[in-house]
C-alpha cells in the first residue's frame, strides 16, 4: 500500500491480487470439505458403520492438514501430493474401490523445493472421478496423475479413461447447473491471479481423448504452473 499526494490510501495491483486470491481460497476449502462430508453421509445412510468410521478418521486427518495450511497461499508440492493422496483414499473408500488411481512424480522434480497454489489439483481430480470414471459401465476405470518439470514450468497432468465430457453432460446426474464445476472455476481464477508476469503465466488445457475408432476414451487435463523461483535462480 502507498499514499497519494493528498494522503489517500492507494492499493497496488499486487495487494489487490493477494486479497482476491485469499477470497477465492476461502471458497475453495469449504467446497472441498463439503464434498468430503457428503461422502461420510453417504456411508452413514447405507448403514456402513465400519466404513463410515474409517472414512471419518481419514477425513479428520485431512481436514487438520488443510486447516493448518489455510493461512498460506502456496504449498510445497510434497504437501499438495500428500493431501491429494488422502483425498483419493477417501473417494476410493466412498465408492468401494471401483476405480484405480496412480500418482507419478518425475525423479528430477524436488517436491520439497517447488511451491504451487494449495489444493490446486483436487477439483480436476474430483471432476474426473465423478463425471468421467463413475458413469463408465464396463472395463477398468483408471485415473493417472503425474508431475514433472518442463523448463520453468511445473506440469501436472490428470488423465482418466472415463466416458468423456460429451457423455458426462448427457447423464442424469450431471445437470445443466453442474456443467462447469465450481471448484474448477475457482481454481482457474486462482491460477490467473497467481501466475501472470512478463516471464510466464499459468494455464489449464483440457483435451478430449478418443480411441482408434473415434469413440470417446476419457479426458486429459494439463495444468502448467509457472515457477518464478526457478526463473529467479
Amino acid at each position: 500500500m502507498h499514499f497519494s499526494a493528498d494522503g489517500h490510501k492507494v492499493f497496488s495491483l499486487v495487494e489487490v491480487s493477494i486479497k482476491e486470491v485469499s477470497a477465492l481460497r476461502a471458497q475453495m476449502n469449504p467446497h472441498f470439505i463439503f464434498n468430503s462430508l457428503n461422502s461420510i453421509q453417504h456411508l452413514i445412510l447405507n448403514n456402513d458403520r465400519v466404513m463410515a468410521l474409517k472414512y471419518l478418521s481419514k477425513f479428520g486427518k485431512l481436514t487438520r492438514n488443510v486447516l493448518e495450511s489455510s493461512i498460506e497461499t502456496q504449498s510445497v508440492l510434497r504437501k499438495e501430493i500428500e493431501l491429494l493422496k488422502s483425498y483419493l483414499e477417501l473417494e476410493s473408500l466412498r465408492f468401494e474401490g471401483v476405480f484405480k488411481y496412480e500418482i507419478h512424480v518425475d525423479e528430477d522434480l524436488d517436491t520439497n523445493n517447488v511451491e504451487i497454489p494449495l489444493l490446486l489439483v483436487q477439483p480436476y481430480v474430483e471432476n474426473a472421478i465423478l463425471h468421467g470414471l463413475l458413469p463408465k459401465k464396463k472395463d477398468e476405470k483408471l485415473l493417472t496423475i503425474s508431475f514433472e518439470r518442463e523448463k520453468n514450468n511445473i506440469i501436472c497432468s490428470i488423465e482418466d479413461n472415463g466416458v468423456g465430457r460429451a457423455a458426462a453432460q448427457r447423464t442424469s446426474t450431471y445437470s445443466k447447473r453442474e456443467k462447469k464445476s465450481r471448484g474448477m472455476e475457482i481454481t482457474g481464477k486462482r491460477l490467473e491471479l497467481l501466475g501472470q508476469s512478463e516471464l510466464g503465466r499459468n494455464s489449464v488445457e483440457i483435451t478430449d481423448k478418443f480411441d482408434s475408432k473415434g469413440h470417446p476414451a476419457g479426458t486429459k487435463v494439463v495444468i502448467r504452473i509457472f515457477d518464478a523461483l526457478k526463473t529467479a535462480v
